[in-house]
C-alpha cells in the first residue's frame, strides 16, 4: 500500500499547521533587515535542521512504548533530570507560542471586523479552548481546509510580490546582527509538539508516519521562501512586524482583508494544535484527567496575556531562540542514547 495515503496526509496536515503559524508572519520583517541572500540561506538551513530533528523525534516515538509526549519519552531514555528540563522547555516554548497567537489573533480580528483587540482575543480564546477540549479528530478535520487556504494565500502573495515588487534588499543593513533571524526561524519551523499527534494518527504504518513527517516538514521550506521573497520585494526594508499589515498598505483594502483573515485562520489552527499537544503532555505524561490537563494548557497563556504580554515578534523570537535551541539539543541527545542502546 502506498505511503501517501489518508493517514499520512492527515498527519502531514497536522504537522504543517503546527509549523506554519504566527512565525511565518514575522519572518519577512527580519529577513528584510538581514538581506534576502543571507535570509534564503537561513530559511533553507534551519528548515533542513528541523526536518532532521522531526525525523529523529519520529524515530524516538516509534521505539518508545506507551502513549507519551516529549517529556515522557525523554524520561524513559535519559532519566528524570533531563525530562524535567524538557518539561520546563516544552512548557515555556509552547506557552509562549500560545500567548503569541492570542496576541496576534486579537490584532488580526480587530483589523478585520473592528472593535478592540482585547475583546477579539477573549472571543478567540473561548472558541479555541473549546476546540482543544474536543480533541484531535476535530483538529484533523479542519486542518485540511485551513492548510489549503494557507498554501493558496502564501503562494499567491509570494508569486505576486516576486513578479511585481520593486525592492531587492539582498545584503544586511549595516546596524543589524546576522544572528537576528535565528530565534524567529527556529520558532517558525518548530513542529516537535505535533510529532506525537502524527504518530497517533499513523501508528499502524511506519511508511505513512515517515511520509507525514517529511511532507509536513519540507513543504513549509518552499512556502516560506516564496512568501518571504514576495513580501520583501513588495515592501522592502519597511516590511512590518506582522507581514499582512504591510501588504495591506501596499496592495490596498481588499488585500488587507484577505491578509488579516488569512493570519487569523493560520494562528487559530496553530493555537489549537499546540494547545492540544500541551494538554496531551499533562494527560499522557503525568496521568492527569482530561479536564485538568486542558485547563492547565489553556489557563497559563491566558494568564500571561492578562498580565500584559503584548509583544508579538518579541515573544516568538525569545522562545524560539532560547527554548527552541535547548529542545533541539535534548532531542539530539535522546536520539543518540536511543541509537546507542539499540546497537
Amino acid at each position: 500500500m502506498s505511503s501517501l495515503n489518508r493517514p499520512a496526509l492527515r498527519g502531514a496536515a497536522i504537522l504543517f499547521s503546527t509549523i506554519v503559524g504566527a512565525g511565518v508572519l514575522g519572518l519577512p520583517s527580519v529577513i528584510a533587515r538581514t538581506g534576502l541572500l543571507m535570509g534564503t540561506a537561513y530559511i533553507c538551513g534551519v528548515g533542513l535542521l528541523l526536518l532532521v530533528t522531526h525525523l529523529a523525534l519520529a524515530d524516538i516515538f516509534e521505539h518508545t512504548k506507551g502513549r507519551l509526549q516529549m517529556a515522557g519519552v525523554v524520561n524513559k531514555i535519559l532519566g528524570k533530570k533531563t525530562a524535567s528540563l524538557m518539561l520546563v522547555v516544552f512548557l515555556l516554548l509552547h506557552t509562549g507560542a500560545l500567548t503569541a497567537y492570542l496576541i496576534g489573533e486579537g490584532q488580526s480580528l480587530s483589523l478585520l471586523f473592528g472593535g478592540t483587540s482585547l475583546a477579539w482575543t477573549c472571543i478567540f480564546f473561548a472558541i479555541g479552548a473549546a476546540i482543544v477540549y474536543r480533541g484531535i479528530k476535530v483538529v484533523a478535520s479542519i486542518d485540511s481546509v485551513i492548510n489549503a487556504l494557507t498554501i493558496i494565500v502564501l503562494v499567491t502573495f509570494g508569486m505576486w510580490g516576486i513578479a511585481h515588487g520593486t525592492h531587492l534588499p539582498l545584503l544586511p543593513q549595516t546596524d543589524i546582527s546576522v544572528l537576528l533571524p535565528l530565534g524567529v526561524l527556529l520558532f517558525a519551523f518548530h513542529g516537535t509538539a505535533a510529532i506525537a499527534e502524527v504518530h497517533e494518527l499513523t501508528k499502524h504504518s511506519h511508511k505513512s508516519f515517515l511520509t507525514a513527517v517529511v511532507l509536513g516538514s519540507t513543504v513549509p521550506i518552499i512556502i516560506y521562501l516564496l512568501f518571504v521573497w514576495g513580501v520583501v520585494r513588495l515592501t522592502g526594508i519597511a516590511t512590518t512586524e506582522v507581514a499582512t499589515e504591510g501588504l495591506g498598505m501596499v496592495l490596498g483594502p481588499a488585500a488587507a482583508h484577505i491578509g488579516n483573515a488569512f493570519a487569523a485562520l493560520l494562528m487559530g489552527a496553530s493555537f489549537i494544535t499546540i494547545g492540544l499537544a500541551v494538554q496531551r503532555m499533562y494527560e499522557w505524561d503525568f496521568g492527569l484527567s482530561h479536564f485538568t490537563s486542558w485547563a492547565l494548557a489553556m489557563i497559563v497563556p491566558a494568564f500571561i496575556f492578562a498580565i500584559g504580554a503584548r509583544e508579538f515578534v518579541g515573544i516568538i523570537a525569545t522562545v524560539g531562540g532560547i527554548c527552541g535551541s535547548i529542545e533541539l539539543i535534548i532531542i539530539a541527545a535522546t536520539w543518540w542514547k536511543l541509537k546507542w542502546r539499540h546497537v
